[in-house]
Parts: structure tokens; sequence; C-alpha cells
């Protein structure tokens, strides 16, 4: 009987070429890959990868296997959504909460697409930092909660979803316009837009900069995203933000983006829930929501409603 987990860990080996990349994606370790894959050709008696030089790529029967396990893993994300929007459950209440950067870019999207299933369950939003969104969910506050970079709270469950790219971005006329990456030695005695002191945003940046040798010129600190992106846009100074932030601005021609030397600089993006979060059947919903986009979710949900709370982080 096909496993819809190893059924998206073997689509995912497929997109990402390689079970190096795949595992990253999937926040699971190498071996825990490979595990899956070979549990699969084990089932089937069939060879569904080759290993070359350029990587991992589908043999005939993996190839086949692609157009069914997408049909599949369809019809199970359709048929768990029928099933869940025409019963009683469909119906409550969610208080999610968020970090600015992830509060104002892709929650509230998250929230239109799973509300066209789940028409009447009611979402409220709160966007905070992530130190007062940790505070109000120990005070029953906040359910769920998205927020970007380290979280130690051994009462909450926690789980990373992705690594995003952080980027500098510069408005227009800014002599960095136009070029694909600077060196930090570029950035001495460049202005900055951050946020504001005491956020854990401002703290990363302060310490990422600080490991690359640049002591930045703050000139205005602002509490939200979109404030930077405007005060950018003005030609205020310079800043670090999510790639995600400023899709559209970079897409329009309104900022534009660059990286800060060779490597990418990324921030772990973390899903947070109170333990008994999987009573509530709106929250349970919008677990399942994310899992079709998250599929390193799956087992945790499982886990979480027959586990006592811990700190939890995938491993295989």
């Amino acid at each position: 009987m096909f496993n819809m987990y190893q059924l998206r860990i073997f689509l995912t080996v497929v997109e990402e070429g390689s079970i190096t990349r795949a595992a990253e994606r999937l926040y699971l370790t190498q071996p825990a890959v490979s595990q899956h894959i070979q549990a699969l050709e084990k089932m089937l008696g069939v060879q569904l990868f080759r290993r070359g030089r350029r990587g991992m790529t589908p043999t005939p029967a993996g190839e086949r296997l692609v157009v069914y396990a997408e049909q599949m893993l369809r019809l199970a994300t359709e048929a768990r959504q029928a099933v869940l929007a025409a019963s009683e459950d469909a119906h409550g209440a969610l208080l999610l909460g968020a970090s600015p950067s992830a509060g104002s870019c892709l929650v509230p999207q998250w929230i239109h697409e799973f509300r066209t299933t789940y028409p009447h369950i009611k979402v409220t939003l709160r966007t905070r930092p992530t130190p007062e969104i940790v505070r109000e969910m120990h005070k029953g506050e906040i359910e769920m909660a998205i927020v970007e970079g380290e979280v130690t709270d051994h009462f909450l469950r926690v789980i990373p979803l992705w690594d995003e790219e952080i980027v500098l971005v510069v408005g227009p006329g800014h002599a960095f316009w136009g070029r694909e990456q600077v060196t930090p030695q570029e950035l001495e005695g460049k202005r900055f837009v951050t946020r504001e002191s005491g956020s854990l945003t401002r703290a990363w940046e302060e310490h990422t900069l600080g490991t690359l040798g640049v002591r930045p010129t703050v000139i205005a600190e602002f509490d939200s995203p979109a404030a930077i992106k405007r005060a950018v846009q003005a030609g205020l100074g310079v800043a670090l933000l999510p790639r995600f932030a400023v899709k559209r601005e970079e897409e329009s021609g309104e900022l534009h983006v660059l990286r800060l030397g060779s490597l990418p600089l990324k921030r772990t993006l973390r899903l947070l829930w109170l333990p008994d979060v999987l009573q509530n059947p709106a929250a349970r919903a919008f677990l399942h929501y994310l899992a079709h986009e998250f599929p390193h979710l799956e087992p945790h949900i499982t886990r979480a409603s027959t586990s006592s709370p811990q700190h939890v982080y995938p491993k295989a």
C-alpha cells in the first residue's frame, strides 16, 4: 500500500534532482530520504532513479510513478478537504500570530487560500514581534504562529518550515542598482534602514553584519517591513529583508535586490503551536492545509496529537 508521505518525498527528489537538496527542503537527514526512497523501490520491486554526475534522474518506471504520485496526492488532498469541509469540524475560529515580515507578506495569502476551502472558519491574525507572539501564546491569546528566527521554548511545539533568503535591497538611483552582489567592504559607511532596536530581526542583522566585518550606519528604524520598503524606495538607505517580502516590488522595478557576498544569507521560518491545539478543529484544518505545502509537517501532526509537549524538530 502506498505511503503518501513517501510519495511526497519521492516527488521532491524528482523536483530537486538530488537527495541532498530534497533533504534540505524537507528538513530531513539525507539517510532518512534515502531510506524512504529505498523502501518505495523495495515495495514496488523496481529502481526509481538513476544516479549520475548530474544528480538523480527518474528511470522510465520512476517517470511513470511521477504521473500517478501527483494524481494520488492531489486526490488525497481533495478528499481530505472535501470531508472536512462537509463536516461540523469545518466551523470555528483560529487565533493566528505572525512576525511582521511573514504577517504582512505571506500569511494573508495563506489565509485567503485556506478560507476558499473552509469558508466557515474565522481566522484572526495578530502581527507581533516574535517575543510578544510567544508571550501571547503562553496566555492562550494565540494558538498558532509563523515567525522568523530562533525560538527556544519547551512549552510550544516548534517546527521549521523553510529557510528564506535574506537579500540586500536598494531603491532607484542607488549606486548598487543593477548589481547582482556586493562585498561586505562596499557596505562600510553606507546608510542602513533597519527594524527597531530590541527586535530579534535587528539583533540578527547586527550579528550577521558584525560577522562580516560591517558596522552599519543606522539612520532610521521602523517596526514593519512595509515602512522599511517605502524608506528604501525614497532613497533613505539600504536594508536587509526576506526575499518573499520584496517579490512584488522587485518584479515591478520599484526595488532592486542583490546578494551580500557570494553566499546567500538565510533565516528559518518556523511554525509554532500550543500543545493542545489539535483539539480545535479549525487549527487542525489549518495544519492540514499547511501540510499540503510543507509535507514534512504530516508526521508531526499525528505525533502532536499523541505525545507530550516537547520542542519538535523534524529528523526522520
